[in-house]
């Protein structure tokens, strides 16, 4: 069973939320209470992260909502890592904290690094066969973070996803 954070699923939750899809219905397609809900550092079955997506693209037709879901990143969102990553003392380092502690918000995936001379490569090869939404919302909100935790402005070159 691969997991993903709860705090992540939270968050995807209330993202959902504010676009406008029932509250309940968002629990009920996760099976969780409220308060299940805002239990931190638990891991759940990534089937309720998958299901939520493929809710928000039935309820709201949006066929890239891991794409946007992914621009809205917050420390929280990724739990304990979120704080890790977001007091490293530099992008590199905060790269390195979320490859050494990733296990913390669950096994989705294996990200990797690279750095040459001016250039970052963030690759990430998912454990599963996931949507095209959590592929989209894991690299974007990859790019957000590291534009925010970076002294200097940094803009994607490209992003590619195989889908």
């Amino acid at each position: 069973m691969l997991t993903i954070s709860l705090d992540t699923v939270k968050s995807l939750v209330n993202y959902l939320t504010a676009l406008g899809i029932e509250r309940e219905l968002l629990l009920s397609t996760i099976s969780l209470s409220e308060q299940q809900l805002n239990q931190s550092n638990r891991l759940l079955d990534t089937s309720s992260y998958e299901g939520l997506y493929r809710l928000a693209e039935q309820q709201l037709g949006h066929k890239t909502i891991g794409f946007s879901f992914g621009k809205v990143i917050e420390p929280d969102r990724w739990g304990i890592l979120g704080y890790i990553v977001f007091t490293s003392p530099s992008l590199r380092v905060a790269l390195a904290n979320q490859r050494r502690f990733q296990t913390l918000v669950g096994d989705l995936g294996t990200p990797l690094q690279e750095f040459t001379h001016d250039t970052m490569w963030l690759k990430w090869i998912p454990a599963y066969r996931c949507s095209l939404h959590t592929v989209e919302d894991i690299v974007t909100s990859w790019a957000v973070m590291a534009s925010q935790l970076s002294n200097t402005k940094i803009e994607p070159a490209t992003i590619y996803f195989t889908h």
